[in-house]
């Protein structure tokens, strides 16, 4: 395990957010970019110009990226609904920038959903939303179904000019009118 993440559990933290991706052979790994060419040299090896994204996997059996996440969690016993007497044994949030992704997984778990909300000019990884079509209240009447709670990022929560918090937006408010939660 990374030793920040060790740091973090032995300070106490609640909670330690990775990112699950899979590699083109299918296996889950713990990796943050979606590209590899931010952290490795692969832009000079052209033997693996065809391997350049963690997205293009697909699996002999048929299933989904999903579909493999959620076995995975079940095995090591990640499962329940929120704050139930199984959820608080081993507590999981299944979080994703990719709206149809949290709803395929709704049916495959009732663990708790998190609808991560990118920066502003940012659209949804799989439906190419906009910030302003994701954040309506048609939509959160929608996607609260399927999720407890968004994860905005920051600077949608407080506004910022010249690098200072100036003032902040109704989207938690609007989120909680929803009651959709916003940790």
């Amino acid at each position: 395990m990374h030793t920040s993440k060790l740091r973090a559990i032995e300070e106490g933290a609640d909670f330690i957010e990775t990112d699950i991706l899979a590699t083109k052979d299918g296996a889950l790994i713990c990796f943050h970019d979606v590209t590899l060419d931010a952290i490795t040299d692969i832009a000079d090896h052209k033997e693996f110009a065809s391997r350049k994204t963690t997205y293009e996997v697909k699996w002999a059996d048929g299933k989904r990226f999903e579909d493999k996440f959620v076995e995975t969690l079940l095995k090591y016993g990640y499962k329940g609904e929120y704050k139930s007497k199984e959820w608080k044994a081993k507590p999981v949030f299944i979080q994703s920038f990719a709206p149809t992704s949290l709803v395929y997984i709704s049916k495959l778990t009732n663990s708790p959903k998190i609808l991560l909300i990118d920066d502003i000019d940012i659209p949804t990884q799989d439906t190419n939303q906009t910030y302003a079509e994701i954040t309506t209240d048609s939509y959160f009447a929608y996607i609260k179904d399927y999720v407890v709670g968004i994860g905005p990022w920051k600077d949608n929560i407080v506004l910022t000019k010249n690098n200072h918090l100036t003032v902040a937006t109704d989207l938690v408010a609007k989120a909680h009118a929803h009651n959709l939660q916003v940790p």
